[in-house]
């Protein structure tokens, strides 16, 4: 009985803990595509997606949409001060 309970208990921590989605997406928007050195932080994100669709509605507030875009970076570093210094595994821009 103590097998199974221990073998039960073994596969239900390896499933939750592998299933975890643990990547981080940071979003930058950029009001104006010939000024890259003003961008402004759309935020820290569970997905692409939240970070495609939260700078977009951004760059829409900021009535940007015709002369900005946004970069969303996965899992990046938080030593540098501009998003294209970031080391990221991947980096998406949009609007472009």
């Amino acid at each position: 009985m103590k097998r199974v309970l221990f073998v039960f208990l073994a596969a239900t921590i390896l499933f939750t803990t592998g299933c975890s989605n643990s990547d981080q997406w940071e979003g930058y928007v950029y009001p104006d595509k010939k000024n890259p050195l003003f961008c402004r932080s759309s935020g820290k994100f569970k997905s692409l997606e939240e970070c495609k669709e939260m700078s977009m509605a951004m760059l829409k507030r900021t009535d940007s949409l015709e002369k900005g875009y946004y970069n969303c970076g996965k899992n990046c570093n938080n030593q540098q001060d501009s998003f294209y210094q970031l080391k990221c595994e991947e980096k998406v821009r949009g609007n472009w």
